[in-house]
């Protein structure tokens, strides 16, 4: 693993879908939600998506998770 950090973000769902063998399908249970993410950066730019979901406090607490898991440091895009 190349030295990088950790980000969260956030955003509001404006459009979801499920992709699978029998298709696309769209989905519309989150649209309108705010919604966290939790990426893995590394040093040359590649992202890994480790966690995401509506609560801000999980965000959080996966965030450092990984960052004691040897991902990087946290950067809080939230704040």
């Amino acid at each position: 693993m190349t030295a990088g950090h950790v980000e969260i973000a956030s955003g509001i769902i404006s459009s979801q879908e499920h992709h699978s063998a029998q298709g696309k399908q769209m989905l519309f249970k989150h649209i309108g939600e705010r919604w966290f993410f939790v990426d893995a950066v590394e040093a040359d730019g590649g992202r890994v998506s480790l966690w995401d979901g509506p609560a801000y406090e999980a965000a959080i607490f996966e965030a450092e998770v990984c960052a004691r898991e040897g991902w990087g440091p946290v950067l809080d895009l939230v704040l």
